[in-house]
């Protein structure tokens, strides 16, 4: 996966994906100078991080049943960077 500017062609993000997505389900947006990705995977399971070679997180630490917004902050944001990044 690469994601190219085309105005002065600075590649953005390059990579793997940690895991298989299903493409059709998945979609990208821009939102002003942001790039949204919304990825479907296509297993239900969590990523160690979202490009193969990028930091991990310990997957076993993960609290995966609450939503995000209950989370402390500082966790929203780590999560967020993940996510984004």
């Amino acid at each position: 996966m690469k994601i190219v500017n085309k105005t002065n062609n600075e590649v953005i993000i390059e990579g793997e994906w940690y895991d298989r997505i299903k493409a059709d389900d998945s979609t990208w947006s821009l939102d002003g100078p942001s790039i949204i990705l919304n990825l479907e995977k296509a297993q239900e399971n969590i990523w160690k991080t979202v490009l193969k070679g990028d930091e991990e997180i310990d997957a076993t630490k993960v609290d995966n049943s609450k939503p995000i917004d209950q989370f402390d902050s500082e966790t929203q944001v780590s999560y967020c960077l993940l996510v984004l990044i």
